[in-house]
């Protein structure tokens, strides 16, 4: 019922075509150049992945997202394995130290992909590239936020939301975002608010 309360129609030929008259400042196109930038997206560093990154603090992580390394244990004055910060990247004996070098409360992002765990500071540099988008779709303002809360392209124009699908050949019921936005509001067969859907 989600997706057929929000998700009004397939506009993946009207979309495109006003994606490609940006370059030409049409004053009768709704999409300008910063739409564009909206479906630059951000990709991880170690697998290159684009699916995404999961905000989390440091005391969310768990004990085997910490990365390994070799560091100088200053009480024996030999390198040794530890733990790195997963915001400084200072070597530590153990995990508990770790954990506790920048503070637990320090925000750190997890590639959904790989689950490399990086800094706030890196997670704002990584290079970015445009989404391999396989079909547009005109939704409800509400529901574009709540896509745009997942990491999927949105653009806004002229009071619309259109929400680029990376996914195609399903039921969009079946979307990961789809999926994750439902979990959420708790509208999940045998969940809370399962009739409210």
């Amino acid at each position: 019922m989600l997706v057929n309360r929000e998700v009004y129609c397939c506009m993946t030929s009207e979309v495109e075509y006003m994606i490609s008259r940006i370059p030409f400042n049409d004053d009768n196109n709704p999409f300008e150049e910063s739409d564009y930038d909206q479906m630059m997206v951000p990709y991880c560093s170690e697998c290159e992945s684009s699916y995404g990154f999961e905000e989390l603090t440091v005391a969310e992580l768990k004990d085997d997202a910490f990365a390994t390394g070799e560091g100088l244990n200053e009480e024996t004055d030999e390198l040794e394995d530890g733990f790195l910060c997963p915001v400084c990247e200072h070597w530590h004996k153990t995990i508990a130290e770790a954990r506790k070098c920048c503070g637990e409360d320090a925000t750190v992002y997890r590639c959904q992909n790989c689950d490399k765990v990086i800094s706030e500071d890196e997670h704002e540099n990584l290079d970015t590239k445009p989404e391999e988008i396989y079909e547009w779709w005109a939704v409800t303002n509400w529901f574009g936020e709540k896509l745009k809360e997942q990491g999927c392209v949105v653009i806004e124009a002229w009071g619309k939301s259109y929400w680029g699908r990376c996914t195609t050949g399903q039921s969009i019921s079946l979307d990961g975002c789809i999926v994750n936005i439902a979990k959420s509001m708790q509208i999940l067969d045998g969940m809370e608010n399962e009739w409210s859907a």
